[in-house]
């Protein structure tokens, strides 16, 4: 059911970028979604991480940590 959200998803952008026009050199202004979407995950392993190295710590530990 994932990967046919993802499939039907990328169809759509496909088909939206052609509608407005959008070219392969317009990638290039994506990078810095990029970088913050890099910086999430990042984020989210970090606290899951946390999570797991402080599993009956109270919740006002875990976050300082």
């Amino acid at each position: 059911v994932v990967l046919a959200g993802l499939a039907e998803r990328a169809v759509t952008g496909i088909r939206m970028g052609r509608v407005i026009g959008v070219k392969r050199s317009d990638l290039g202004l994506l990078k810095d979604v990029g970088k913050m979407a890099l910086a999430a995950a990042a984020a989210g392993l970090v606290t899951i991480a946390a999570r797991v190295l402080l599993p009956h710590a109270r919740p006002f530990i875990t976050l300082i940590a």
